[in-house]
């Protein structure tokens, strides 16, 4: 009877176990279906969100010279948003597509309803901020590079979006290497095997920018886009690390000749910031052609310009209020001109006829007059050389 007993015993337990193999096995293969209903498709080209810098005036030129680089708006914080704010991300269109939003937030059911709200105006991607060296945002909302600290509240978070939105829209983290002294490899492993997991595979693409943020010493944003090193090669570690997983990297880029390298060095995609902001005739007019094999939009410097002064006019007048904001919706057009001989001087008369009261189009006639035209009319890639 004993030995009976005994013998049921260990049937009980071998069950358990065969029950609590197959469950884990069930789970993994939920978790590896999840990342293989994507279609997986990565940017190999796409442009930082800067705050103040990719808004929805940027993004529309940016497209007039790139149709395949990827756009995404500036940070918007989850609860600005459900409040009506920014109305700028509310207008997503105009043919920015491919756009993505970036959220800031930390509290997972106002992301989930923020992403659920950005999914409705047409975006097409979701990600969340996790890399901004900043411990406070706007309206006391938490996000950023902070957030590295804590990866199952990041998990949670991003789980939120992902329950909120369509299978097919992709959701998506960019974050730093590590913060301050939390800045081991295997702590950044950690903190992606988590998200991954806890998302049951949702989240499969992360931008990493690829130099830890120090918040310890209250340095800037700018002195954290500086001075912490570069360290290219934990992110081309990470690629062979997951290879489940995409990676696009982030920090430094200037050129699409660097581009270029780092795509053959193995990650997935590339995310320039400033420089394409600065230099769109350099980076954004060649993008289609060397990035990706596709012919670049034929337009000279001056074809793009009166296209985003039909822009600009049409702007204004649906929108009165964007008069008073005029210089926000004059500031990308400007850097058409990076590079040129008296573009300082161009600037100072675009801002002097601004404040006679003068109309976009006649403060750019004024203005253009300063430039010495040959003649000859150049394509962006000409004049960027």
């Amino acid at each position: 009877m004993e030995q009976l007993d005994h013998q049921s015993w260990e049937s009980r337990v071998v069950s358990k176990m065969v029950r609590r193999s197959l469950t884990q096995a069930c789970q993994e293969m939920s978790l590896l279906r999840a990342t293989q209903s994507h279609s997986r498709v990565v940017p190999r080209l796409s442009v930082a969100p800067m705050l103040d810098w990719t808004d929805r005036h940027f993004r529309y030129m940016a497209r007039l010279l790139t149709k395949k680089t990827h756009l995404y708006t500036e940070m918007v914080a989850d609860n600005a948003l459900l409040r009506g704010k920014p109305v700028a991300v509310r207008r997503f269109g105009c043919g920015e597509e491919p756009a993505s939003v970036q959220l800031g937030g930390s509290v997972p059911a106002t992301l989930g309803a923020a992403a659920k709200l950005c999914v409705d105006m047409g975006y097409k991607e979701i990600n969340l901020n996790v890399g901004c060296p900043s411990s406070k945002g706007q309206d006391n909302c938490l996000y950023g590079v902070v957030l590295m600290r804590n990866p199952q509240l990041v998990s949670d978070c991003m789980s939120a979006i992902c329950d909120s939105v369509p299978q097919e829209i992709p959701c998506t983290v960019k974050c730093r290497l590590g913060v301050d002294d939390d800045e081991s490899y295997e702590q950044l492993c950690r903190f992606i095997h988590t998200v991954h997991t806890g998302t049951r595979g949702r989240v499969w693409h992360f931008i990493i920018h690829a130099r830890k943020a120090i918040l310890d010493l209250n340095l800037s944003p700018k002195q954290n886009r500086n001075i912490p090193p570069l360290k290219y090669d934990i992110v081309y570690k990470l690629v062979k690390e997951f290879p489940h997983l995409k990676f696009t990297l982030n920090g430094g880029v200037k050129s699409l000749k660097e581009a270029k390298e780092h795509l053959r060095s193995g990650v997935h995609g590339v995310m320039i910031g400033r420089a394409a902001y600065k230099h769109p005739l350099q980076i954004l007019a060649n993008a289609d052609r060397e990035i990706f094999g596709i012919q670049s939009p034929h337009l000279t410097r001056e074809d793009i310009l009166a296209k985003y002064i039909e822009y600009m006019e049409e702007e204004i007048c649906r929108s009165p209020e964007e008069r008073s904001l005029i210089s926000n919706i004059v500031k990308p057009a400007i850097q058409l001109f990076s590079g040129v001989p008296k573009v300082a001087l161009f600037r100072q008369v675009l801002e002097a006829e601004r404040k006679k009261g003068k109309g976009v189009r006649q403060m750019f006639d004024v203005a253009l007059q300063i430039f010495h035209d040959n003649g000859e009319r150049k394509s962006p890639a000409q004049a960027s050389q």
